[in-house]
């Protein structure tokens, strides 16, 4: 994997996992203005630029990404008391029948999401944020056939 600082630098930030959201999204939109490779026709340094900016914006913009790069770590594997937790937790999200119980479960979620940000270091709490934000997208998805 790269430097940790390298997808940092493309934007001029700091290598840190509190950034300033607002000035990655406009320096991305500043680089993008710049790069394009419709903007420079026929530059193959365009379109390798503008795929490094891609890369760098994508995994800086989002925490669990970004986690995950500036400590250069894989998540391991968690307990089978976790997995059984988190059988618990889609057959819950499958029996949802009211908005008050899907909003309870998110709130869950995403109060253990806010304890893996805070200890975004350990391989242990990133290992469980990616199993906490598939339960919030399998709960997204529940919602949209929901309300279908």
């Amino acid at each position: 994997m790269a430097s940790p600082s390298k997808h940092f630098d493309v934007f001029g930030l700091h290598p840190t996992f509190n950034i300033d959201q607002h000035k990655l999204k406009k320096q991305y939109h500043e680089l993008s203005k710049i790069f394009h490779p419709d903007l420079q026709r026929g530059s193959s340094t365009a379109q390798t630029r503008m795929d490094e900016i891609n890369k760098a914006y994508s995994i800086l913009k989002d925490d669990f990404s970004r986690a995950k790069y500036l400590n250069n770590l894989e998540p391991l594997s968690v307990s089978q008391e976790f997995l059984i937790e988190m059988l618990d937790y889609e057959d819950a999200i499958s029996n949802i029948t009211s908005s008050h119980q899907e909003q309870t479960i998110r709130n869950d979620l995403l109060q253990r999401i806010d304890q893996c940000k805070y200890n975004y270091s350990n391989a242990e709490y990133l290992s469980k944020w990616a199993y906490y934000e598939r339960l919030i997208k399998i709960l997204d998805e529940s919602k949209i056939t929901m309300q279908q």
